[in-house]
């Protein structure tokens, strides 16, 4: 095997481009490392390239884009403050050995921001890994979880700020970097990214619902659980709880007539409630088909219910709606016949109940 260099010039991004030559399904042969100088680049082959190979290379090498700089070119880093005469408006300074972060507006730089106390991690390494040729790299590990990081590099002995060749975030709290030339003297900061303000965005919503033009929750005030429902005009306050009413009827066939015993008895009905449910007698409506009138009563567990005695039933349909009448679970409701005057026939009597949930 002969070590064989292909020549080219272009500026590229080392680490990317050896990606990207690894990634060829078209290249065959091993790259063993590629050396840039500005525009002049060499990519060092471990053995001579079959034609089919080259053309792929010269094609990998041809679509490559450089990225853009990860360092920015008006940041430069420093010992202690720097003076007003030095920079211009836009640019920072980093204090290397304290990590201060200045700015420069109107002329000076500001008071500074402690980058160390906003969870920077330093680390300064002895030595990088040597990758190939004068490339280098090594992970640096920091604190700051998922969060935005910015990375710089600088020279230890001469303050001055160091492009890196390549960074990338290989985990939640792991970034790696590559440069090249004299690693040993490098030194990599790692902080949380404050970039420059955004615009400004749109005003804030309504923070309350009385705030919106058409919500009116202050003429009636909401209770727990209710909803809001639009009243033509608004959007109020409503119970989310349903009402149902229904209507159980007493029906005789024939001749109506006060029991004796078992003879003659109405047969009662129970309530039933499932948990959360309430229900309530409102009303009772009744009627005879023939005869003058009968008196009759409902009973609830064999008690007279208030506003329900003393029901006089005759030809001419009526009904009785005093006060509504709790009812619970299991209750028993019963008509009861206490008198008849001139045979009272066909009797229909309905107790109507409402069920709320």
């Amino acid at each position: 095997m002969a070590l064989t260099e292909y020549t080219y010039t272009k500026n590229v991004n080392p680490r990317v481009l050896s990606d990207e030559i690894a990634a060829d399904g078209g290249i065959i042969v091993a790259l063993d490392r590629i050396d840039t100088d500005d525009d002049a680049l060499s990519v060092w082959m471990a053995d001579v390239l079959p034609g089919g190979e080259e053309t792929a290379l010269d094609a990998v090498v041809s679509a490559h884009t450089n990225p853009a700089n990860p360092v920015s070119n008006n940041t430069i880093a420093g010992a202690g403050a720097p003076d007003d005469y030095l920079g211009n408006d836009g640019d920072c300074c980093i204090d290397a050995a304290t990590l201060m972060l200045y700015e420069k507006s109107g002329g000076t730089w500001n008071a500074g921001k402690d980058l160390a106390g906003n969870g920077a991690a330093s680390t300064t390494l002895a030595s990088w890994t040597l990758e190939s040729g004068d490339l280098y790299y090594e992970d640096f590990t920091h604190n700051l979880g998922t969060s935005d990081v910015v990375v710089f590099l600088y020279d230890t002995t001469t303050l001055k700020l160091v492009e890196a060749e390549d960074i990338r975030i290989t985990d939640a709290n792991t970034v790696r970097v590559w440069v090249r030339g004299n690693a040993e003297s490098i030194k990599c900061n790692v902080m949380t990214g404050t970039g420059p303000a955004g615009p400004q965005g749109p005003a804030g919503g309504a923070t309350d619902m009385d705030s919106l033009t058409d919500a009116d929750t202050t003429t009636a005030a909401p209770s727990t659980g209710d909803r809001l429902e639009w009243d033509g005009t608004n959007w109020v306050p409503a119970s989310t709880a349903k009402t149902v009413r229904s209507g159980h009827t007493w029906a005789i066939s024939g001749e109506v007539k006060v029991a004796a015993g078992q003879t003659d008895f109405l047969l009662p009905f129970f309530v039933s409630l499932a948990a959360g449910q309430s229900a309530k007698i409102v009303k009772a409506r009744y009627v005879i088909n023939g005869g003058t009138n009968c008196n009759v009563k409902v009973q609830k567990n064999g008690s007279d219910v208030t506003g329900f005695t003393g029901i006089v039933v005759t030809t001419t349909a009526a009904e009785t709606d005093p006060a509504d009448v709790a009812l619970a679970d299991n209750d028993k409701l019963a008509l009861v016949v206490n008198s008849v005057s001139g045979t009272p026939t066909n009797l229909s009597f309905t107790l109507f109940i409402e069920n709320s949930f």
